[in-house]
């Protein structure tokens, strides 16, 4: 939670820290029923950093069914694994990685923040290499990315670098939270969105158009925006200069009041 004293709006209701502590799930309980297992996935939090599944997995390499099980994991590629991780994949018969990554550079920087892409790009050059220091294990390591209203512009980067440094690639769109699907925005930016990315990634891009522009939602975009950038201390006017632009006049009107009551109430500038 933040306040300022410029800016009294940014308060309980804008929760940018977990309202709950973190805590680890006790993954040996399910040790009786391991024999059954064929693959384990394991998502977020950051699965990396939970130490507590390496007792189930130790208990499956202990009673020798590892051999006949696939591991997948989602990771936000902050973390790379210890030692005693490494050491358990080993016996497994294949290991599916899916290192998520929304943007490059100070792009990444901004939608996973506080997290450092240098690092981030080390990790990645650290997974690929996986591959060479233990070829005795089936890896599949993949990039994935999210389309969203944040990147619509940076989407193409992002997925031809996953491309140039992946197995493989994966695209998530953004559905949720609404403010943030690609198909929110203005019908100009969506005309500008077709134009530059020119029938590249149809099948993608095209998402913009499945359901009209969200006057509403686009209004809680700029304003959710803003609210980041005062918190993190952020630009988001520089980091996404091409949306920007596009979207400048409804970005200067509505992050003009940040209050709880503009962000949920239905006046827009199309409705004013």
């Amino acid at each position: 939670q933040t306040t300022d004293a410029k800016h009294p709006e940014l308060g309980l209701h804008n929760r940018f820290i977990p309202p709950r502590d973190p805590r680890h799930m006790e993954f040996a309980s399910f040790a009786d029923i391991s024999d059954n297992f064929e693959k384990l996935d394991f998502f977020g939090g950051e699965p990396l950093v939970n130490t507590t599944h390496l007792d189930l997995l130790e208990h499956m390499i202990a009673s020798g069914k590892s051999q006949e099980c696939t591991l997948y994991y989602s990771t936000n590629v902050v973390q790379f694994p210890h030692k005693r991780l490494l050491d358990a994949w080993q016996n497994f018969k294949r290991v599916e990685l899916s290192l998520s990554i929304d943007g490059l550079g100070n792009k990444f920087e901004y939608t996973r923040w506080p997290a450092k892409w240098s690092k981030v790009e080390r990790n990645v050059e650290r997974f690929m290499e996986l591959h060479q220091l233990y070829p005795d294990v089936e890896w599949d390591i993949q990039g994935t990315t999210c389309f969203s209203a944040m990147t619509l512009f940076s989407f193409r980067d992002t997925i031809n670098w996953l491309k140039a440094n992946m197995d493989a690639t994966y695209v998530n769109v953004v559905n949720f939270p609404n403010y943030l699907a690609p198909h929110i925005v203005p019908e100009t930016v969506k005309n500008s969105l077709m134009f530059y990315y020119m029938g590249q990634y149809d099948d993608t891009v095209n998402y913009v158009n499945l359901k009209p522009y969200d006057a509403k939602s686009f209004k809680q975009f700029c304003i959710w925006m803003k609210r980041q950038d005062l918190y993190r201390k952020q630009d988001f006017a520089t980091t996404f200069p091409d949306l920007y632009e596009l979207i400048q006049p409804w970005w200067n009107e509505y992050t003009k009041d940040l209050s709880n009551e503009n962000y949920h109430s239905d006046w827009t500038l199309e409705n004013a």
